[in-house]
């Protein structure tokens, strides 16, 4: 009996939820505008994969620090802190700046681009141990494995 009052309950809560959303005319977006909107973000999360993927080129080159990629990629994703969430969880550290730095390393270590070489950079982890006080501690296997590389035939759609 008490079940069905808390989901009599619960539906009554749902179904006014619905009607009060529906009356509200523009509550919904129309599925144009909803296109748009998706397209923007598909758009936005690929400008900022490219500026990563030259990041993180530049970043195992050594023509760029950690640090400063590191505030690069913060700074150009200050607008999608969902992104930034994101990297926290996939490279946990006490802070999102540190979870960056540690995606880039991870990145130079493991790149995904074809012709594109590993590079296990000393100075990348001597800065990295400079910035955040303690060792790079490599990410995960688990995590490794859920990116794996691109096969050898597919190739790089970056220029």
């Amino acid at each position: 009996m008490r079940r069905s009052v808390r989901s009599g309950v619960a539906l009554l809560i749902l179904v006014g939820m619905l009607a009060t959303a529906a009356a509200r005319p523009g509550s919904w977006p129309s599925p144009a505008a909803d296109r748009a909107r998706l397209e923007a973000e598909w758009r936005r999360s690929a400008e900022v994969n490219t500026f990563t993927h030259y990041l993180t080129a530049d970043l195992s080159a050594g023509r760029i620090g950690l640090a400063d990629a590191t505030d690069r990629l913060v700074e150009a994703n200050a607008d999608r802190p969902t992104y930034l969430e994101a990297l926290s969880v996939g490279f946990p550290a006490p802070t999102v700046r540190e979870s960056v730095a540690r995606s880039l390393v991870h990145r130079a270590e493991h790149p995904r681009a074809e012709g594109v070489a590993a590079v296990v950079s000393s100075a990348i982890r001597i800065e990295y141990k400079g910035l955040f006080g303690r060792e790079y501690v490599p990410v995960s296997p688990v995590l490794a494995r859920s990116f794996p590389a691109p096969a050898a035939s597919r190739t790089s759609s970056l220029p």
